[in-house]
């Protein structure tokens, strides 16, 4: 018999609010798709993988950027509905602006998890390290 592998979640559990659109984005218009209501959305990034999201806001709740929310597959308290995930170019211009310091903020968070990390990364090939994939860490960054 074959091994059994188990796989992981991919999915964001929480994540921190990058802008909060109360009347929704300008020529939105999700057709097609299961579940929508008219209302506020967020841009956000997720704690675990870094996705960018938008999701639809309970009726009249209001966040603020920075606000941790829960966007898992259980009970949301403040998300009616998870519309996708959405490239840094579709993030609004005070969504680009949050996004530096809710990553300082999650990666201060999960500080242990980052520093074991880049601590036990091994090399990928004798004349490559995972590290160097990375972007802004490559070899012409080790400083000469």
């Amino acid at each position: 018999m074959g091994s059994v592998t188990i796989m992981e979640k991919r999915y964001e559990e929480y994540a921190y609010v990058l802008d909060f659109l109360s009347h929704g984005k300008p020529g939105f218009r999700p057709t097609g798709r299961a579940g929508y209501r008219a209302g506020a959305l967020i841009q956000c990034i997720g704690e675990e993988f870094f996705t960018l999201l938008e999701a639809l806001v309970k009726e009249g709740l209001m966040l603020k950027p920075g606000d941790r929310v829960y966007v898992g597959k259980d009970s949301r308290q403040e998300v009616t509905y998870i519309i996708g995930r959405i490239g840094f170019e579709e993030l609004t211009a005070s969504a680009k602006a949050e996004l530096t310091s809710d990553i300082a903020k999650i990666v201060v968070n999960r500080e242990k998890w980052f520093v074991n990390f880049f601590n036990t990364t091994r090399a990928i090939t004798p004349r490559m390290h995972a590290l160097e994939l990375v972007p802004g860490i490559g070899k012409n960054t080790c400083g000469k």
